[in-house]
């Protein structure tokens, strides 16, 4: 009220902590005159974190339907306290489709706040298809290596990267590894079947005209094929 400067001071000085803060203010004139009065300094944190998912991955079927994946780990930063992170994907063996997962933050005062991330496995791969002269399993008649197969005897196999392939000729489902014997009907079109042959159940089939073909689908409809050379009817 007389005119004379004065000082102020604050203690603590700061900066506060997280919580209530109990705050001085006292005011000094120059003839050492002093008043003071006190305060709270609450110091909250209502920010959540910012937080940075794993890149979503589509990878290539390996095997069983399935693939093996490296999932990365979330990022997080907060204004206030260090931030925990946790996922619902890790890396590990992920099936056919799309897995979606979620990541979260979570601040020191239980801020949290959350990203998507997925992983895809896809099956574009082909299965291969093979059919191999085979020799009549009766073993009379071994065809030359000159001529094409004349008694008609194959083997048939494929194989995928990623599921069991099924193996036809028309519409007749083949196994794996399968002997069978095909001969040309040239008066007749597709596959039909014959009959079933000796003690090995060797399954016959005549197919017309031209030469026979095998294919191979795998679970997620890739599909390739192969042609057998059938030897012609006898003249």
């Amino acid at each position: 009220p007389d005119g004379d400067t004065i000082t102020l001071s604050q203690t603590p000085a700061g900066p506060y902590g997280l919580g209530p803060n109990p705050v001085t203010l006292t005011v000094t004139d120059t003839k050492n005159a002093s008043d003071s009065c006190s305060a709270t300094v609450t110091v909250v944190d209502q920010t959540a974190p910012a937080i940075s998912c794993p890149a979503s991955q589509t990878v290539e079927c390996t095997g069983n339907g399935s693939a093996n994946v490296t999932v990365g780990s979330p990022t997080a930063t907060d204004n206030c306290s260090v931030a925990s992170t946790s996922c619902t994907l890790g890396s590990g063996s992920y099936p056919l489709g799309t897995t979606t997962g979620t990541c979260s933050a979570t601040d020191g005062s239980g801020n949290s706040s959350s990203c998507n991330t997925s992983v895809t496995v896809v099956d574009t791969t082909a299965p291969t298809v093979s059919c191999v002269q085979s020799v009549n399993p009766s073993g009379k008649n071994v065809p030359k290596a000159s001529n094409t197969n004349q008694d008609g005897f194959y083997k048939v196999g494929a194989s995928d990267s990623c599921t069991p392939p099924l193996i036809k000729i028309g519409g007749f489902t083949l196994a794996n590894g399968e002997t069978i014997k095909i001969t040309q009907t040239p008066g007749k079109s597709g596959v039909t079947y014959v009959n079933t042959m000796g003690p090995e159940q060797i399954r016959h089939f005549q197919v017309g005209p031209g030469d026979a073909v095998i294919t191979a689908t795998d679970g997620s409809g890739n599909s390739s094929s192969v042609t057998c050379l059938v030897p012609p009817p006898p003249k």
